[in-house]
């Protein structure tokens, strides 16, 4: 098959696009496969661009919609909130109901996003975590239900603008993941570094086993965090972002 990221934006040429010539470039400041979302982003960033192109109206929640598809096609599972956040951007909260749920906040602490070269495979550790849950189901059914019951916290302390409250949710979040078996010797490694260089939380990002952790920091010690992960792997400093997809409709669709 076509490598990486190649197949989720011909999926949806397959979809969205009649046989005609394009001229299409894609810039891409994420690292691809690594728990980072970049394949929904690119997913809804191309289908958009299509819409464009050739002067179909669209909303978000249609947008959304046809990503996930595409992801789905692509990966065989996929979770909506990746192309929900692409979408939309902000802050979304998916009930276990699949009910959307947007909201904002001023929490305005900057967060540190860690990754290594080593790159997860999603389908085999939601196969893993759902063979583990199938043969302990007494033990592993409440620990999904409790980072269910974290997640509801987070946001209230997310609307709050309660950071000391978020990051000890986040770091009982990754202690829950860990039990899962989703972790691995590099992400614990820089989920270590970063609370040993002053990060107020470190956990896990996507589906573990590879890819990326994020880590939320104070202004005082983002710098010291990102230096001391650097010695041995990779870093981008980020802030919450209230921006979806955006089309630059100052160009007209070509005849």
């Amino acid at each position: 098959g076509k490598p990486g990221i190649i197949r989720y934006i011909l999926n949806a040429m397959g979809k969205f696009h009649d046989h005609s010539a394009i001229d299409m470039s894609l810039s891409l400041n994420l690292p691809i496969g690594s728990g980072l979302g970049s394949s929904a982003a690119v997913t809804v960033a191309t289908i958009a661009a299509l819409h464009h192109f050739h002067g179909v109206e669209f909303n978000k929640e249609t947008l959304a919609h046809e990503a996930h598809g595409v992801e789905e096609d692509v990966q065989g599972i996929a979770s909506p909130l990746d192309t929900l956040i692409s979408t939309y951007g902000g802050l979304i909260y998916l009930s276990r109901e699949k009910r959307i749920v947007r909201f904002d906040s001023h929490l305005d602490a900057p967060f540190v996003v860690g990754f290594t070269n080593k790159y997860g495979n999603t389908a085999k550790m939601v196969k893993n975590v759902k063979t583990l849950k199938e043969t302990y189901p007494e033990l592993v059914d409440p620990i999904i239900s409790t980072m269910g019951k974290i997640a509801n916290e987070a946001r209230v302390a997310i609307i709050k603008n309660d950071v000391e409250r978020i990051a000890e949710l986040m770091n009982l979040n990754q202690g829950l993941l860990d039990s899962l078996g989703v972790n691995t010797y590099e992400l614990s490694r820089m989920i270590y570094t970063a609370r040993d260089n002053g990060a107020l939380a470190s956990k896990i990002t996507g589906s573990g086993g590879g890819g990326s952790i994020i880590s939320l920091c104070s202004e005082e010690t983002i710098d010291e965090v990102a230096e001391a992960i650097n010695v041995e792997d990779k870093t981008i400093k980020v802030k919450f972002s209230k921006d979806g997809v955006l089309v630059n409709r100052r160009a007209p669709p070509l005849p």
